[in-house]
């Protein structure tokens, strides 16, 4: 830094006559430098291409003017957003393009609206983590002199500033004292001199910078023109009167400690941070420097070539962490130039960071600020200047993202493969020569994701206004829905009830920093504050990689997620990951899969395991899980893990898990078992089922083949038993009979009974209970529970249950013939009296087989015209049938339902049986008499007589005579009469004649009776 053209505004009258003992503190400023400002982006471009970053408001405060022995103005403005500025947020312009400038801003401590409440702080007792932008510019390398992060205690409270000052001389009219804000090199937080013969030593130079204070610099040029490097492992100077050499130490190892452009730290106001260097004839002050970024891009440009406003910005984080075992020390990292514009973050391995290594962190000595008993909080801003000898003045802006005290908030990202049951660590931070496992950072396609982002709230004076949050989602990755259509929730631990789900209609694409499209979501997460001080999103996916023939492991890079808010602006990345389409393969051997075992017996588990593509193992051991579920499928909280041998480059393994005895009491168990490799991978998961017995519970059917003849119900016995013939466990015993139909139709009765030791069910065809009303097609949409039989071979399996102890089944075959029943007319032409006389149906009736037909098997359905089928139970047959046989019958007119108004009708008929087999239709044509009469007889015989002993007279009738007279809508009168009788022995014609003998015994011959 050149302080010492601040002389030149001494009297040149003077200064010829002084020159032999004033020459040494006066120079001539001359800026050999090269503008290349005219070719960079403007102000005002680099102003509109501002990243996000928090509103400033009220939370800062900074004097105007730094008094002294001549005042300077503090070069800081706050230029708002919108307006007639171009920048889209909040910028802190700490200089504008002035030479010899120099600004300070500080954290406003007390809340301007209540001053008994602290507001922007710095606290040493709590994690701090400061995040934003800086622009140095416009000239790479040139533009000075850059930015301080400073935390200071200093009793000059906003004052605070680094300073120039010189006693004055014996002839203070001719050498007056100096004191006034330094800028160039000093970056306005550390100690400054005209000329080094004005500062007798270390602790008189640091006492000219901000007291009790630690700066994070962001150098942007480097002061080291008093310095002519090394000559035989010594220090040379350019022995001239710039006193520029804050830059040009050498450490121990005779290695510069700061190189180009810089970001290093330091505590200005202690003499230890400064060496007093003699050369020849002048002395000058370098500045010891920790921890430094070389050659970081800070003014300017990588590059001019293309750059835009956009290219000016680069982004810094700042974390500090107290020690918790001591309180006289804390721990910083920084990173600079991590992000790119739009927040997304750069690669890890490309950070310019300190420490290189997270394990080692930098530890600084509180006691540096000089705390007065029971204080944890000091002031925190930034400083800035212009000025350095052969550098350009620029603009030093800041655009600040987060910042502790006002709103704290700490944001993670992570991985949990739900799959594999673990959490993935994240492949971007993997060290570049690993000792850990690939396995770490993989998963296998097809597993089940769940990607975490955290947003926790800690502390903070205003809290973060509302938040909204853009996530770029990782690639090859499926984002399917659940059958409520979500892909993810968000979660407020606070309010454990608030939950509110994300829709995979929220899905849309964005472009990624690499041009790629990406899904992405935009959510309202809302505010953070001391009420809300939490929100967990969990975006649920499926590991896809891309299809492929041979082994291949895919790399998924991190995506950018942004948060944005008043007062808290965040970027994180989701973990990079691989995905490995390798797959672990286990099938369990039929024998083992279904097993029956004593509780006094031990079983093993038995399978194969292989690779896809026929990949070799390793040698490495596997491990096997075991779950053990119940009956039900609840869990019984027994798991076991195995390790499983197998050949290195063999293709597949045997695996035989063993299950002690005793493990399991006597019931059925489902035993769930998976398989993971060294590497990580999990197989697919096998099912095997286990019935644990204290003895074997038998059932032992009467018969096991049932082949019916009729349409009766059929009866299932048997027995069942321990086969040691040991006591039921349980008081009853549940009996389930399961029939299976010949279509695959199951039907299930289940009885819990008190042991009887006894199979007794009786099982009805399927439409045997079937009202006669109803038509059977509608009963057979629900038939009653014992009506399971149809037709065909049905498999009755029976499950005994003696509680949860043991269990046996045994199966039963019921055939059932299939049939054609056919019915005959022997006439299809029928004459009725009247609609309500009787109809004679002449019909046979034959199943074609042996198979019997039994009483009221049958039932009939009538359809009359065109009106609705009638059914009817009929009564035959009266015997048993086997065979085809005459079922003629006689139904009433007012039964059938016939018309009143019509003489003829014709009448359909059908009939189906108890397994809802049904007939052929038969049609009848009926003739409805409108009048009719009709005699029905049978016996019209005279008594047998003995001509020997008969005395002559009548012959009397033998009984009464069978005479039936039928008619309808007809009037009659009977009369009998009758020619000369037949002998009916001879069949000879007699001369006897038929007379009518009245009430008095009076015969009339041939009489009309």
């Amino acid at each position: 830094m050149n302080y010492h053209k601040l002389w030149h505004n001494l009297l040149p009258t003077i200064m010829f006559f002084l020159t032999l003992t004033i020459f040494s503190m006066c120079t001539t400023n001359v800026q050999a430098v090269v503008d290349f400002s005219n070719v960079a982006p403007s102000n005002d471009n680099v102003l509109k291409a501002a990243p996000n970053g928090i509103k400033i408001g009220n939370l800062f405060e900074y004097p105007t003017v730094y008094s002294g022995s001549k005042n300077i103005n503090n070069s800081v403005q706050i230029l708002k957003a919108g307006g007639s500025n171009p920048n889209p947020v909040d910028v802190i312009q700490m200089t504008g393009n002035e030479d010899n400038a120099v600004g300070s801003i500080w954290g406003r401590m007390t809340n301007p609206d209540d001053s008994t409440e602290s507001y922007n702080y710095f606290d040493l007792t709590k994690e701090q983590t400061i995040t934003g932008w800086i622009y140095v510019g416009p000239t790479f390398n040139v533009s000075g002199d850059g930015i301080a992060l400073v935390l200071q205690n200093d009793d000059r409270g906003i004052n605070a500033i680094g300073r120039y000052y010189k006693k004055a001389g014996l002839l203070s009219f001719i050498d007056p004292e100096k004191n006034y804000a330094a800028s160039g090199e000093s970056l306005g937080v550390y100690g400054g001199t005209s000329s080094p013969a004005t500062v007798s030593n270390s602790t008189e130079f640091a006492g000219n910078a901000i007291q009790n204070s630690f700066a994070l610099e962001f150098d942007s040029f480097n002061n080291s023109s008093s310095s002519a490097g090394l000559k035989d492992g010594v220090e040379q100077f350019n022995d001239k009167k710039t006193d520029d050499l804050f830059d040009a130490l050498y450490d121990s190892h005779l290695t510069r400690e700061t190189k180009g452009q810089h970001v290093a730290w330091a505590y200005p106001g202690d003499p230890d941070t400064y060496v007093r260097k003699m050369a020849l004839t002048y002395y000058f002050f370098g500045m010891h420097h920790n921890n430094v970024i070389f050659n970081a891009t800070i003014g300017g440009y990588d590059s001019l070539t293309g750059a835009t406003g956009k290219d000016a910005w680069h982004h810094f984080t700042f974390t500090y962490k107290p020690d918790k075992d001591d309180s006289n020390y804390g721990y910083i990292n920084y990173v600079y130039n991590d992000r790119e514009t739009d927040g997304t973050v750069k690669p890890y391995h490309t950070w310019d960071k300190r420490p290189r290594d997270i394990d080692d962190p930098i530890k600084i000595d509180l006691r540096k600020f000089n705390l007065k008993d029971g204080q944890t909080k000091i002031r925190w801003g930034f400083t800035s200047s212009t000025g350095s000898p052969n550098s350009l003045p620029g603009y030093n802006d800041i655009v600040l993202e987060k910042i502790p005290a006002i709103a704290d908030v700490a944001d993670t990202s992570g991985l949990y493969d739900v799959t594999q049951k673990r959490a993935i660590k994240d492949l971007d931070r993997r060290d570049t020569n690993p000792t850990d496992s690939d396995s770490d950072y993989t998963v296998d396609d097809g597993d089940k994701l769940a990607f975490n982002y955290n947003l926790k709230y800690n502390s903070g004076a205003i809290g973060t206004g509302d938040i909204t949050a853009e996530l770029q989602l990782p690639q090859h990755v499926l984002y399917q829905n659940d059958s409520n259509n979500r892909i993810g929730e968000i979660t407020y631990p606070d309010d454990p009830n608030s939950v509110t789900y994300i829709s995979a209609s929220q899905l849309t694409t964005s472009k990624n920093a690499d041009g790629d499209e990406v899904q992405t979501l935009n959510l309202d997460l809302g505010a953070l504050s001391k009420k809300s001080t939490e929100v967990n999103i969990k975006i649920y996916g499926t590991a896809n990689a891309p299809i492929s023939n041979t082994l291949t492991s895919t790399t998924v890079n991190p995506e950018h997620t942004s948060y944005k808010s008043d007062y808290y602006n965040a970027d994180v990345m989701s973990y990079g990951f691989k995905i490995t389409n390798q797959k672990l393969q286990i099938a369990a051997s039929k024998d083992s899969e279904t097993q029956k075992v004593k509780s006094s017996d031990g079983f093993k588990l038995e399978g194969t395991a292989s690779y896809l593509f026929s990949s070799k193992f390793s040698g490495d051991d596997l491990s096997a899980y075991g779950e053990i579920f119940d009956a039900n499928g609840e869990t019984t909280n027994i798991k076991s893990t195995w390790t499983v041998p197998v050949a290195k480059d063999a293709t597949t393994g045997d695996y035989s898990l063993d299950v002690p005895q005793g493990t399991l009491d006597p019931g059925d168990y489902k035993i769930k078992v998976y398989l993971t490799d060294s590497q990580g991978l999990v197989s697919n998961t096998v099912t095997y089922n286990i019935t644990v017995t204290d003895s074997e519970l038998v059932i032992t059917p009467d018969k096991t083949d049932i082949t019916v003849n009729d349409n009766k119900p059929v009866t299932l016995s048997g027995s069942y038993k321990y086969s040691d013939d040991s006591q039921f466990k349980d008081e009853d015993a549940t009996k389930t009979y399961e029939i299976t139909n010949p279509d695959g139709t199951v039907h299930k009765i289940t009885k819990t009974v008190t042991h009887d030791k006894k199979i007794d069910i009786t099982l009805k065809p399927i439409a045997y209970d079937k009202p006669v009303t109803q038509t059977l097609d509608d009963y057979l949409k629900s038939p009653a529970e014992d009506n399971v039989l149809t037709e065909g071979k049905n498999t009755v399996k029976i499950t005994v249950q003696d509680g949860k102890y043991a269990s046996a089944s045994t199966t039963i075959t019921v055939n059932v013939p299939k049939l054609t029943p056919q019915i005959t007319a022997k006439s299809n032409y029928l004459t009725v009296l009247g609609s309500s006389g009787n109809v004679y149906f002449p019909i046979n009736f034959t199943y074609g087989s042996d198979y019997a037909l039994n009483y009221h098997d049958l039932t009939g359905v009538f359809t009359v015209d065109d009106q609705t089928p009638i059914n009817l139970k009929l009564p035959i047959p009266t015997e048993a049938q086997t065979s085809s046989f005459d079922m003629s019958f006689n139904l009433s007119g007012d039964q059938l339902k016939l018309p009143t108004d019509k003489n003829t009708s014709v009448v359909s008929v059908y009939f189906t049986d108890p397994y809802g087999r049904k007939t052929n239709t038969e049609t009848f044509n009926l003739k409805i008499l409108a009048k009719a009469l009709e005699l029905d007889f049978n016996n019209y015989r005279f008594k047998t007589i003995d001509p020997k002993s008969f005395k002559p007279g009548y012959i009397s009738r033998s009984g009464n005579w069978d005479l039936n007279v039928t008619s309808y809508k007809a009037g009659w009168v009977l009369s009998a009469k009758a020619d000369n009788l037949d002998y009916a022995s001879t069949d000879e014609q007699s001369d006897l004649s038929m007379a009518f003998v009245n009430k008095d015994d009076l015969a009339i011959p041939s009489c009309n009776c």
